[in-house]
């Protein structure tokens, strides 16, 4: 069910180079009883497809979690170069749909 789902609607998103032009990493709230906080991050990329510029925020790629600010510094990093290039996948039918570095694991 779910899997099939989401292999179905991602199967055809297209991997694109993008520029990321902002960042910003941030610590959530712990639940109760967590022992370690959360990290995350968001980002804001541009990219040309198909003769139009699109300027969208991707979905943070499901293959990691972040227990520290550090490590999530580090993996972006590793992922996005000095100059601000990076990778997308693109939902060719709606470029505003994009994830970060990744598609989901089982696709």
């Amino acid at each position: 069910g779910v899997i099939s789902s989401a292999f179905q609607m991602q199967s055809g998103w297209k991997q694109i180079e993008a520029q990321c032009i902002d960042r910003e990493i941030r610590e959530y709230e712990k639940e109760s009883g967590d022992i370690t906080s959360t990290w995350g991050y968001r980002l804001v990329c541009v990219f040309n497809y198909e003769g139009k510029e699109y300027k969208v925020t991707p979905e943070p790629s499901h293959l990691i979690s972040f227990n520290s600010e550090r490590q999530v510094q580090k993996y972006l990093d590793e992922r996005i170069q000095p100059d601000g290039c990076c990778q997308l996948w693109i939902n060719p039918k709606n470029p505003l749909q994009t994830i970060f570095h990744k598609k989901r694991w089982w696709l």
